[in-house]
């Protein structure tokens, strides 16, 4: 079995379903408390925290996250990896340049966000917030990339093509990860040790200038 979906209230029946000889294989999910069950994933805090040192190598100071959060695992791995980002380069964002989840996807919070913040960069932290973006930039009456650039933890490769919107996203390699999958499945025999495997992630820049080069 493979899942890209499963929530962590399912990994007990999921990790019964491995000992009993059935293996299920994760994709990006973590599952800790539960190393027989098969993990695929990407590193969510690293490859925001090497997406957003991109912005700032190249000379981008006011970067703002959409989408932050603190407690949760996967927002809060991408908002850490920001943190880091900074503090890897001898810097510390600003609190007040973090949008939270909650209101991420209101478009007049957003839209009230960028105004007070005025971004140069802003850091989506999941393709579900980009709409909410989009709208506020439209109703704020600003440009992208002139007014500020964007920056996504999500692979956003159609819809950038289909908007024709000039944008940075980081490009899960899933085809990657769905072959060893598969590979996992037919290879096991029971008792063998689960596979937790962690891949690099790769980033798209939608626009001739490579965004942010």
């Amino acid at each position: 079995m493979i899942s890209t979906v499963a929530d962590e209230a399912d990994y007990p029946m999921l990790a019964a379903m491995t000992r009993a000889g059935i293996p299920v294989v994760l994709i990006n999910r973590r599952a800790e408390e539960y190393p027989e069950l098969f993990t695929l994933r990407v590193d969510y805090e690293l490859e925001s925290r090497r997406l957003v040192r991109h912005a700032l190598n190249a000379g981008y100071r006011r970067i703002a996250v959409i989408g932050g959060e603190i407690s949760r695992r996967v927002y809060g791995e991408r908002t850490n990896g920001w943190v880091q980002a900074y503090r890897e380069a001898g810097l510390e964002p600003e609190t007040d340049w973090m949008l939270g989840t909650a209101s991420a996807n209101d478009v007049s919070s957003v839209c009230r966000f960028l105004r007070e913040i005025r971004p140069e960069v802003a850091f989506v932290t999941g393709g579900e917030f980009i709409n909410s973006l989009l709208m506020a930039v439209i109703a704020g009456g600003w440009r992208i990339p002139d007014s500020m650039k964007v920056l996504c933890f999500d692979d956003l490769g159609n819809y950038g093509e289909r908007q024709s919107i000039p944008l940075g996203y980081v490009q899960m390699p899933l085809h990657r990860m769905g072959a060893v999958a598969v590979s996992c499945i037919l290879d096991y025999r029971p008792g063998q040790p689960a596979v937790h495997q962690v891949f690099p992630a790769s980033f798209v820049f939608t626009c001739a200038d490579g965004l942010l080069l």
